[in-house]
């Protein structure tokens, strides 16, 4: 160990609420490549809403290939409500490749891992609530919202409206 992370441990130790060193532990730490230590700041940061949004998809990329689930889902979810669209279909589609159906993860390279977190909802869970995006979920665009719901979604909801007054469902509309 150096004396340098020695020295942030006290640090953080002395001072747990100060999520600025706790993110230069971390970082440290994943510089030493002690990684499941790093994991743990950079998972006490993200419980205190203290991880950089801009952090969020590589912590979740490093949690995904430790085979912390629930916590790489955590930070997908997160980095989702930021607004943060880099990386995340990739980090989503290999969490969902993690996963079975039956809530267990399965890896090629060591044994099965309960995703059930003591504290939280299963990570099958969390990334099926990640394709729940809804018009609420998108800012603005109001009159876009409504041309889509009127000419896409609304004939399929109430085809006998539509069928009433000789109207077709489907179309397009021009973004």
């Amino acid at each position: 160990m150096t004396g340098r992370l020695e020295g942030l441990r006290a640090a953080v130790e002395l001072s747990p609420d100060n999520h600025a060193l706790r993110l230069v532990l971390a970082e440290a730490l994943f510089g030493d490549e002690l990684l499941d230590e790093a994991l743990t700041q950079f998972q006490i940061l993200l419980e205190a809403d203290a991880l950089p949004t801009d952090q969020l998809v590589a912590v979740g990329w490093m949690a995904l290939d430790q085979g912390r689930l629930a916590l790489s889902a955590r930070c997908l979810e997160r980095a989702r409500k930021a607004g943060v669209t880099e990386g995340t279909v990739p980090l989503r589609e290999r969490l969902q490749d993690e996963l079975a159906g039956d809530g267990v993860a399965r890896r090629a390279d060591g044994p099965q891992v309960d995703d059930e977190d003591a504290d939280g909802p299963t990570i099958a869970r969390l990334v099926d609530r990640l394709d729940q995006v809804t018009f609420a979920d998108v800012g603005g665009l109001d009159a876009v919202k409504k041309a889509i719901h009127k000419q896409i979604i609304l004939p399929f909801q109430r085809p006998d409206l539509y069928e009433k007054y000789g109207r077709r469902a489907g179309g397009g509309v021009l973004l």
